[in-house]
């Protein structure tokens, strides 16, 4: 697969590193931000043909057959380690964009949704996930962040295998590639990041996600380590966390973690 740095990204001075086979996108970047003096571009991009140990969010297994698209970005100093979990939210709006402008010769496919946290849906079933992860690295302790990307192009997960159902984009796009993700991706993200700036432009992130929210409004239960949350989707607070509005005299409950669960489709996250 030929995978290569759009030229705005060259000129902004990303970075592109790839391999055929890693246990992770995500591992393999962490081992360069250990390992490397300093990391001087934007971000360096990490892409993989096929992944053997892949995770997700809580630890999962996230399956990585050849032909789908398995990508980390590697980031220092994004921003303050309070806001960079808004960069979950940043993400997915670029990706967003970028398989919007793939599947515009596709007019029946069912339209593109955000899911609460880390998830972009095609109809109610997932076509990818995101996960974020943070350390301190080396004698000055910079912050490093890695924005762990993967999207199902030719091949999705067995129902038995997710916790929900899962797509994949050549039902809808013949002959799409991972090269041609990564050359959307990648120029979506790194428009969405500069607009984010820093964190600054939460507001305006928030807003236009939640326009492209699933199950906005709709009846759901947040399991938390501390209990099960029972309410309404009602939209997300000023940091990013889903706000749940219960008929008990609890109110409006804002949730920063958490398994979610649309009780009207009876799937969890």
């Amino acid at each position: 697969m030929d995978f290569s740095l759009p030229i705005p990204l060259q000129a902004l001075g990303y970075s592109l590193k790839i391999y055929d086979k890693l246990n992770s996108t995500m591992d393999q970047a962490w081992h360069y931000a250990l390992t490397s003096n300093s990391v001087h571009t934007p971000g360096v991009w990490f892409l993989a043909h096929e992944q053997t140990g892949a995770r997700g969010r809580q630890n999962r297994f996230w399956h990585s057959p050849k032909g789908n698209f398995y990508s980390s970005l590697l980031l220092v100093d994004p921003a303050p380690l309070s806001r960079v979990p808004q960069l979950c939210f940043v993400t997915a709006l670029a990706i967003h964009e970028a398989l919007s402008s793939l599947l515009i010769q596709a007019h029946d496919h069912p339209p593109l949704r955000l899911k609460w946290p880390n998830d972009v849906l095609i109809g109610r079933e997932k076509v990818a996930g995101i996960l974020i992860e943070t350390r301190h690295v080396g004698k000055t302790q910079n912050l490093c962040v890695v924005i762990g990307i993967g999207i199902n192009c030719i091949e999705a997960p067995r129902i038995e295998e997710v916790r929900r159902p899962a797509t994949h984009l050549s039902r809808w796009i013949p002959h799409i590639s991972p090269s041609k993700v990564f050359h959307e991706v990648s120029q979506t993200l790194s428009r969405h990041l500069i607009f984010w700036e820093r964190g600054h432009c939460f507001g305006s992130v928030r807003q236009d996600w939640l326009q492209h929210a699933y199950g906005l409004g709709q009846s759901i239960r947040m399991d938390q380590t501390s209990g099960s949350v029972h309410g309404i989707f009602s939209g997300l607070d000023e940091t990013g966390r889903l706000l749940c509005t219960t008929a008990s005299s609890k109110g409006i409950i804002a949730c920063d973690s958490g398994t979610l669960c649309f009780l009207d489709e009876d799937k969890k996250d």
